[in-house]
């Protein structure tokens, strides 16, 4: 799996681990990285712009040079590794919208600009459609559904929910993190019709369980469990059974994991 290390007070940082959490490397400087379906290269943000680099962080390409002024967060693979989706906000503003560049820097374009700030993007199994969370000035956070096109763009969560850090499981259910009162948040997982919304964990007061992401088979979910400005990196099944830590709580946070190519 690879990560980011958030050390308090400084800035983030990419690390790798193996999924049982043995192994654990710092790569160095970057945020929010995901590994290409190959799983050869790592797309990651610098809080600036998209990046992408093979796996020991060397060759680095700016993908986003053009966006001037601009945040550009939160990248995403296709599943055939043909476009990286992800969030870009002009500097000043709480208005991100969705965006698509190749991997060779080609290709940039807008895709989607839906009600509020939009995040954590991740496509379907075939490429097909895209699900990320989108945040009002006022209200709580929402799922949404796009086609990698930009067209049919809806909304799957209710108004009683706060959903946000959405993940495509290859099985095609969508997981996520929901706030609730306590300022803890649980993990669920939920269609892509937005039905069969279910719970998987219940957090305790105070406590955040976060950023899920399904394994390549779909089998297992890694998360992180949030604390104050501490948080580890825990692994479970898909239907929340076996909750165990793979990374201990520092003083930062581990959070943003992604899995590689093998099947765990």
């Amino acid at each position: 799996m690879v990560f980011t290390r958030w050390p308090a007070g400084s800035e983030p940082m990419l690390a790798r681990t193996a999924a049982d959490g043995s192994g654990l490397r710092v790569l160095g400087p970057g945020h929010a990285a995901k590994w290409s379906p190959n799983g050869r290269l790592i797309a990651y943000d610098n809080g600036r712009h998209i990046l992408v680099a093979n796996a020991s962080r060397k060759h680095v390409k700016d993908l986003t040079p053009g966006l001037k002024n601009t945040s550009s967060l939160d990248p995403a693979w296709s599943p055939n590794g043909r476009w990286i989706v992800f969030a870009a906000e002009p500097t000043g503003t709480r208005n991100a919208a969705l965006w698509l560049v190749r991997p060779n820097g080609s290709g940039l374009h807008k895709l989607v600009d839906a009600p509020g700030e939009e995040e954590n993007a991740s496509w379907s199994p075939d490429g097909s459609q895209i699900v990320f969370d989108s945040f009002p000035a006022n209200g709580p956070d929402h799922l949404y559904v796009v086609h990698s096109d930009g067209s049919q763009l809806r909304q799957i969560t209710q108004d009683s929910l706060d959903a946000w850090g959405p993940d495509w499981s290859s099985h095609g259910l969508i997981v996520f993190a929901n706030n609730r009162r306590g300022a803890s948040s649980d993990i669920l997982t939920i269609h892509p019709d937005g039905s069969a919304l279910h719970q998987l964990t219940h957090a305790q007061p105070g406590t955040a369980l976060a950023y899920p992401s399904f394994s390549p088979n779909g089998r297992n979910i890694v998360l992180s469990r949030i604390k104050g400005s501490r948080g580890s990196l825990y692994r479970m099944t898909a239907s929340g059974q076996q909750l165990h830590r793979l990374t201990m709580a520092g003083n930062y946070s581990d959070q943003f994991a992604d899995w590689g190519t093998c099947q765990h």
